[in-house]
């Protein structure tokens, strides 16, 4: 029995429940489940499924049903007091319960993350063309004012997609905080970061040869974190219930 906390509208709820798991997706957007229950509704007419979906805000979740693994995949940043949620969640995973967490921590993006991003959406191809993103007169002035636009997109400060955001986004940022409260109710079983410089550039690619440059970026960005030149900002986890 799985629970996907903030499921959006369903992807990973409805792939764990093709793998043959009892899947349970609640998210606060209306909107979000009634796609959910959409697409459910078109996949219920060849599969049979253990999955329904719920609007449910989960800072007051149901402690009567119990679930042997709960999910938060990108959706953990939204909420502003942690340390109350997984108190609530600890209570509702089984004995020896899973957790996962799947977050972007935008604290852990700082300046070298940000002129790494900087080299590569100039020299790369990807949906800016050269001609629109690099000027006739390169300087010390353009250099800086670009490395701060890429900072403020990476740490969602840009006004220019605050539109694109989801309310209370990056409430949670700091993955420090996160792990210290995780280990108050659960023994961390594997921790990982992700994600130094790629997020933002790797689906912007373009050109034909853009997915085995991706790929050569997947590997320099996990190289760099695993040589501790850039931190993360993806942090992943599985723990398991005290």
């Amino acid at each position: 029995h799985i629970l996907e906390i903030g499921c959006g509208t369903g992807f990973l709820s409805l792939e764990l429940a093709r793998a043959g798991n009892n899947v349970k997706g609640i998210d606060v957007s209306k909107k979000s489940i009634q796609e959910a229950n959409h697409n459910l509704h078109k996949v219920k007419k060849n599969e049979k499924l253990n999955l329904i979906f719920e609007v449910q805000d989960a800072n007051y979740i149901n402690k009567e049903k119990k679930y042997d693994t709960v999910i938060f995949f990108r959706s953990l940043h939204h909420f502003s007091n942690v340390s109350k949620l997984l108190n609530q969640i600890s209570k509702i995973i089984n004995k020896n319960g899973i957790l996962i967490i799947c977050e972007p921590m935008r604290k852990n993006f700082n300046k070298l993350n940000s002129i790494f991003s900087l080299i590569f959406r100039l020299v790369l191809e990807t949906w800016e063309p050269f001609k629109e993103k690099i000027p006739s007169k390169i300087n010390y002035k353009f250099l800086k004012n670009y490395e701060k636009i890429i900072t403020n997109e990476y740490t969602y400060k840009s006004k220019k997609y605050s539109y694109m955001q989801s309310p209370m986004d990056n409430s949670t940022d700091d993955p420090d905080k996160v792990l210290k409260i995780v280990k108050r109710y659960f023994k961390i079983k594997k921790l990982e970061f992700y994600d130094g410089f790629i997020d933002k550039l790797i689906g912007g690619l373009r050109g034909k040869n853009r997915f085995m440059i991706a790929k050569l970026l997947k590997e320099f960005d996990n190289y760099l974190i695993s040589e501790k030149v850039l931190k993360g900002t993806t942090l992943y986890l599985i723990a398991k219930k005290k």
